[in-house]
């Protein structure tokens, strides 16, 4: 009780967690040892989350609750169009509409990286 539980180290094994899986997943995307991975260390943060009383929300609830604090002016339904528009003008080869559309999510704080896959636990 004197170090509060010493919840801050806690709190920073999780987030050391979370960048090594991170790292992890930028060097071995889509493998089966990325898959195992993920699935293990989403039990390990769950379990470590009960403890704390964190990690209560539903992925839906965190993503709400984002868009206001960060203020972001788009819908869900919003964003999703804009990355379907960029999508199709990357397809016709208009780099100049894309990276329009790239740079007006970047300035509201959506960032979209271009990968050939997507890491498992990661959006699309």
């Amino acid at each position: 009780m004197d170090d509060d539980f010493n919840t801050a180290q806690a709190l920073g094994h999780i987030f050391e967690v979370i960048r090594e899986v991170n790292r992890f997943l930028d060097n071995h995307p889509a493998s089966q040892k990325a898959n195992d991975l993920v699935l293990r260390a989403r039990d390990l943060l769950t379990q470590a989350g009960k403890v704390l009383n964190i990690f209560n929300r539903t992925p839906e609830e965190w993503y709400d609750a984002l868009m206001l604090t960060k203020r972001i002016p788009y819908t869900k339904t919003d964003i999703l169009q804009k990355i379907q528009q960029r999508k199709d003008a990357r397809q016709r080869k208009d780099w100049a509409a894309a990276d329009a559309i790239r740079k007006e999510l970047e300035e509201q704080g959506i960032i979209l990286e271009d990968r050939k896959t997507v890491p498992p636990g990661r959006c699309g």
